[in-house]
């Protein structure tokens, strides 16, 4: 027998509710669209998240996503104004991917940073992979730095319909370490 907790995420409120069952089950953390506004930690005991709409790390908050965390979109990108600190290491690594099953080039948008005057973002020891969801005929790269200072160590950038990394726009600075 088992017993699992799904949480969603309404805003600064959370829905909690307990299920029991006979079968193995996975129950996802629901991510909503919208920005979130105060500082948020994405534990591996309620993963995977499962983005489900255009998601906005605000300016002056973190999103703090622990290793071994598995974060789905579905569709829209997610959009860093504040810092995203997301450390993995390499027993266990933070994949970032489409909710498709399976998971599919162009099933979700990008990774966009764009946080001027902002803490510097980290990613270590993760994945990006079946980003480059087409929008208005144009195929975004999986990883995209508008402005602001991300420093990415040990990712690698997979089976996306666009290209890699792009950083460009507002003078941006970026630090690519042991990357592919």
């Amino acid at each position: 027998m088992w017993i699992r907790r799904l949480t969603v995420a309404l805003g600064a409120a959370t829905l909690t509710a307990w299920f029991a069952g006979v079968l193995p089950a996975r129950a996802d953390t629901i991510v909503p669209g919208g920005t979130i506004t105060q500082n948020t930690e994405w534990t591996v005991a309620e993963s995977p998240y499962v983005v489900t709409g255009w998601l906005i790390v605000g300016s002056g908050v973190w999103l703090k996503v622990d290793a071994g965390v598995t974060v789905r979109v579905r569709g829209e990108p997610i959009h860093v104004d504040g810092q995203l600190l997301a450390n993995g290491t390499a027993a266990n690594p933070i994949l970032f991917t489409s909710d498709n099953d399976p998971p599919t080039p162009g099933g979700w948008r990008q990774l966009r940073f764009q946080a001027t005057g902002q803490p510097a973002s980290q990613v270590s020891y993760a994945t990006v992979q079946a980003a480059g969801e087409e929008t208005i005929g144009l195929i975004p790269p999986a990883i995209s730095v508008q402005s602001g200072t991300v420093t990415f160590d040990h990712v690698t950038v997979t089976n996306n319909a666009g290209w890699g990394v792009e950083a460009g726009g507002g003078s941006p600075s970026v630090t690519l370490t042991s990357c592919s």
